[in-house]
């Protein structure tokens, strides 16, 4: 190999190293893991509950409002997004099947722990409503734990894998949006939480 060819093939790792150890790489998990029972590999183009889709649907954008719904809770209530407004929500999707969803259930806890005027709302996608109530109880943390058993709020907070997380200020605006998971994931939602006045 050439002094050149080296000296470019030393450059091009550098930079693939820099982009593999880059703290903002989001990962997370796609539908296809739930049917090889895989615990996460990078975002893949179907969306988290395997729905396929001829119809656009569009993103939510950071500085927008929040569309509401209306959901299930675990524990068989019904509440709405708009219920926690004066608080900020850390809104995220989840399944159990997701490894990087299940890495990033603590570091959620923490944020709620640390926390006085942040609401975490997990809501499943893609679970058996059984299998859902059944992580929700093991975890045992302090969500308002709900359930898209019929795709309506996915429809509304469109993704192309989970977690997908949603941070919403006090006033209903969307602050910042984290389509995946990262290394030091508590450090980022902390940063959000507090840019979203929490």
């Amino acid at each position: 190999m050439t002094r050149t060819a080296r000296s470019t093939a030393q450059r091009v790792l550098g930079l693939a190293l820099a982009l593999a150890l880059s703290s903002t790489a989001l990962l997370g998990c796609s539908a296809t893991d739930a049917s090889t029972g895989s615990n996460g590999s990078e975002n893949a183009g179907s969306n988290a509950s395997g729905n396929s889709s001829s119809q656009q649907k569009i993103a939510i954008k950071e500085g927008v409002e929040a569309p509401d719904f209306e959901f299930q809770t675990m524990d068989g209530q019904t509440s709405k997004l708009s219920d926690y407004k004066g608080d900020v929500v850390v809104l995220t999707f989840w399944a159990t099947w997701c490894g990087y969803c299940m890495r990033d259930m603590p570091e959620l806890n923490e944020l709620d722990q640390n926390f006085d005027d942040v609401q975490i709302v997990a809501i499943n996608r893609g679970d058996k409503t059984s299998d859902a109530q059944a992580k929700a109880s093991d975890l045992g943390y302090d969500f308002a734990w709900g359930l898209d058993e019929d795709g309506a709020i996915e429809a509304l907070y469109p993704a192309s894998g989970i977690p997908y997380t949603v941070v919403i200020d006090k006033d209903g605006i969307v602050s910042t949006v984290f389509a995946g998971s990262a290394q030091d994931m508590y450090s980022h939602l902390e940063k959000a939480v507090t840019q979203a006045g929490a």
